[in-house]
Protein backbone atom coordinates (compact mmCIF):
# COMPACT_ATOMS: atom_id res chain seq x y z
CA UNK A 1 0.00 0.00 0.00
CA UNK A 2 2.77 2.44 0.94
CA UNK A 3 4.68 1.59 -2.25
CA UNK A 4 1.52 2.21 -4.35
CA UNK A 5 0.98 5.61 -2.69
CA UNK A 6 4.61 6.51 -3.27
CA UNK A 7 4.38 5.53 -6.96
CA UNK A 8 1.10 7.46 -7.38
CA UNK A 9 2.70 10.52 -5.72
CA UNK A 10 5.74 10.20 -7.99
CA UNK A 11 3.52 9.83 -11.09
CA UNK A 12 1.52 12.97 -10.20
CA UNK A 13 4.71 14.89 -9.49
CA UNK A 14 6.26 13.76 -12.77
CA UNK A 15 3.10 14.63 -14.70
CA UNK A 16 3.14 18.13 -13.22
CA UNK A 17 6.83 18.58 -13.94
CA UNK A 18 6.35 17.16 -17.44
CA UNK A 19 3.66 19.73 -18.27
CA UNK A 20 5.88 22.51 -16.90
CA UNK A 21 9.23 21.52 -18.36
CA UNK A 22 8.45 19.76 -21.66
CA UNK A 23 7.37 22.39 -24.13
CA UNK A 24 4.83 21.43 -26.78
CA UNK A 25 6.25 21.32 -30.30
CA UNK A 26 4.48 21.71 -33.63
CA UNK A 27 3.35 18.20 -34.56
CA UNK A 28 5.16 16.17 -37.20
CA UNK A 29 2.90 14.65 -39.83
CA UNK A 30 1.86 11.10 -39.03
CA UNK A 31 -0.67 8.71 -40.49
CA UNK A 32 -2.15 5.52 -39.11
CA UNK A 33 -1.00 2.88 -39.07
CA UNK A 34 2.25 4.50 -37.99
CA UNK A 35 5.39 3.85 -39.97
CA UNK A 36 7.96 1.67 -38.19
CA UNK A 37 10.11 4.75 -37.55
CA UNK A 38 7.20 6.78 -36.14
CA UNK A 39 6.06 3.85 -34.00
CA UNK A 40 9.52 3.52 -32.43
CA UNK A 41 9.78 7.28 -31.88
CA UNK A 42 6.29 7.44 -30.38
CA UNK A 43 6.99 4.55 -28.02
CA UNK A 44 10.36 6.09 -27.12
CA UNK A 45 8.98 9.59 -26.59
CA UNK A 46 7.58 9.21 -23.07
CA UNK A 47 10.59 7.27 -21.84
CA UNK A 48 13.05 9.65 -23.46
CA UNK A 49 11.30 12.77 -22.21
CA UNK A 50 10.92 11.44 -18.67
CA UNK A 51 14.55 10.32 -18.55
CA UNK A 52 15.79 13.90 -18.69
CA UNK A 53 13.00 15.31 -16.57
CA UNK A 54 14.60 14.63 -13.17
CA UNK A 55 17.81 16.35 -14.25
CA UNK A 56 15.97 19.46 -15.43
CA UNK A 57 13.67 19.43 -12.41
CA UNK A 58 16.64 19.35 -10.02
CA UNK A 59 17.27 23.04 -10.71
CA UNK A 60 13.91 23.88 -9.10
CA UNK A 61 13.80 23.82 -5.32
CA UNK A 62 10.13 23.09 -4.69
CA UNK A 63 10.45 24.41 -1.15
CA UNK A 64 10.87 27.91 -2.59
CA UNK A 65 7.67 29.67 -3.58
CA UNK A 66 9.17 31.50 -6.55
CA UNK A 67 10.17 28.14 -8.09
CA UNK A 68 6.65 26.80 -7.57
CA UNK A 69 5.22 29.98 -9.11
CA UNK A 70 7.56 29.67 -12.08
CA UNK A 71 6.59 26.05 -12.70
CA UNK A 72 2.86 26.84 -12.41
CA UNK A 73 3.33 29.67 -14.94
CA UNK A 74 5.19 27.36 -17.33
CA UNK A 75 2.49 24.72 -16.94
CA UNK A 76 -0.25 27.22 -17.80
CA UNK A 77 1.73 28.52 -20.78
CA UNK A 78 2.46 25.00 -22.06
CA UNK A 79 -1.16 23.92 -21.60
CA UNK A 80 -2.35 26.93 -23.62
CA UNK A 81 0.27 26.25 -26.30
CA UNK A 82 -0.76 22.58 -26.49
CA UNK A 83 -4.38 23.61 -27.01
CA UNK A 84 -3.32 26.05 -29.76
CA UNK A 85 -1.30 23.36 -31.53
CA UNK A 86 -4.12 20.82 -31.29
CA UNK A 87 -6.68 23.33 -32.57
CA UNK A 88 -4.49 24.33 -35.51
CA UNK A 89 -3.80 20.71 -36.44
CA UNK A 90 -7.46 19.69 -36.31
CA UNK A 91 -8.54 22.77 -38.26
CA UNK A 92 -5.81 21.86 -40.76
CA UNK A 93 -7.30 18.42 -41.38
CA UNK A 94 -5.57 16.22 -38.81
CA UNK A 95 -7.34 14.13 -36.22
CA UNK A 96 -6.73 14.84 -32.57
CA UNK A 97 -4.88 11.54 -32.31
CA UNK A 98 -2.63 12.40 -35.27
CA UNK A 99 -1.90 15.75 -33.62
CA UNK A 100 -1.15 14.26 -30.19
CA UNK A 101 1.11 11.56 -31.56
CA UNK A 102 2.77 14.09 -33.87
CA UNK A 103 3.43 16.42 -30.93
CA UNK A 104 4.89 13.58 -28.84
CA UNK A 105 7.23 12.64 -31.70
CA UNK A 106 8.20 16.30 -32.23
CA UNK A 107 9.00 16.65 -28.52
CA UNK A 108 11.07 13.48 -28.76
CA UNK A 109 12.95 14.83 -31.79
CA UNK A 110 13.81 17.95 -29.77
CA UNK A 111 15.89 15.78 -27.41
CA UNK A 112 19.61 15.37 -27.89
CA UNK A 113 20.81 12.65 -30.23
CA UNK A 114 22.21 10.46 -27.44
CA UNK A 115 18.93 10.69 -25.47
CA UNK A 116 16.96 9.78 -28.59
CA UNK A 117 19.15 6.80 -29.40
CA UNK A 118 18.99 5.43 -25.85
CA UNK A 119 15.20 5.79 -25.70
CA UNK A 120 14.75 4.27 -29.17
CA UNK A 121 16.84 1.28 -28.16
CA UNK A 122 14.68 0.74 -25.06
CA UNK A 123 11.54 1.06 -27.22
CA UNK A 124 12.85 -1.50 -29.71
CA UNK A 125 13.53 -3.95 -26.85
CA UNK A 126 10.02 -3.40 -25.48
CA UNK A 127 8.53 -4.04 -28.92
CA UNK A 128 10.60 -7.21 -29.36
CA UNK A 129 9.46 -8.49 -25.96
CA UNK A 130 5.82 -7.58 -26.55
CA UNK A 131 3.68 -10.52 -27.66
CA UNK A 132 2.84 -10.13 -31.36
CA UNK A 133 -0.89 -10.23 -30.68
CA UNK A 134 -0.62 -7.39 -28.19
CA UNK A 135 1.40 -5.26 -30.61
CA UNK A 136 -1.17 -5.82 -33.36
CA UNK A 137 -4.07 -4.99 -31.01
CA UNK A 138 -2.32 -1.76 -30.03
CA UNK A 139 -1.91 -0.82 -33.69
CA UNK A 140 -5.52 -1.75 -34.48
CA UNK A 141 -6.89 0.29 -31.54
CA UNK A 142 -4.90 3.33 -32.63
CA UNK A 143 -6.11 2.97 -36.22
CA UNK A 144 -9.72 2.46 -35.10
CA UNK A 145 -9.60 5.52 -32.83
CA UNK A 146 -8.11 7.57 -35.64
CA UNK A 147 -10.78 6.42 -38.09
CA UNK A 148 -13.54 7.24 -35.59
CA UNK A 149 -12.13 10.76 -35.19
CA UNK A 150 -11.87 11.16 -38.98
CA UNK A 151 -15.57 10.33 -39.31
CA UNK A 152 -16.56 12.70 -36.51
CA UNK A 153 -14.42 15.54 -37.85
CA UNK A 154 -15.69 15.01 -41.41
CA UNK A 155 -19.16 15.80 -40.05
CA UNK A 156 -17.93 19.10 -38.56
CA UNK A 157 -19.01 21.87 -40.90
CA UNK A 158 -17.09 24.73 -39.33
CA UNK A 159 -13.92 25.59 -37.44
CA UNK A 160 -16.11 26.30 -34.41
CA UNK A 161 -17.36 22.71 -34.44
CA UNK A 162 -13.77 21.45 -34.78
CA UNK A 163 -12.74 23.64 -31.83
CA UNK A 164 -15.61 22.20 -29.78
CA UNK A 165 -14.42 18.69 -30.74
CA UNK A 166 -10.91 19.47 -29.44
CA UNK A 167 -12.13 21.20 -26.27
CA UNK A 168 -14.44 18.29 -25.52
CA UNK A 169 -11.55 15.81 -25.70
CA UNK A 170 -8.50 17.76 -24.54
CA UNK A 171 -9.00 18.37 -20.84
CA UNK A 172 -5.76 18.96 -19.02
CA UNK A 173 -5.84 18.94 -15.25
CA UNK A 174 -6.64 22.29 -13.73
CA UNK A 175 -5.16 21.22 -10.40
CA UNK A 176 -1.38 21.48 -10.06
CA UNK A 177 0.37 18.67 -8.21
CA UNK A 178 0.64 19.14 -4.46
CA UNK A 179 4.33 20.07 -4.77
CA UNK A 180 3.48 23.13 -6.90
CA UNK A 181 0.76 24.55 -4.64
Amino acid sequence: KENENSREHSDRRNAGLFMALVEPQAPVDVTFPLSVENEIQFLASRDGLLAGLETRAASYDLRQQHHKDSLREKTARNTDRMLELLMAAVKGGKTLQEARVGIAIAQFKALGEAEQQAAEERARRKLQNMPAGQRERMRERMAEMNHKEQVELAAASSDAEKEAFVRDRYKPSTHPPHELK
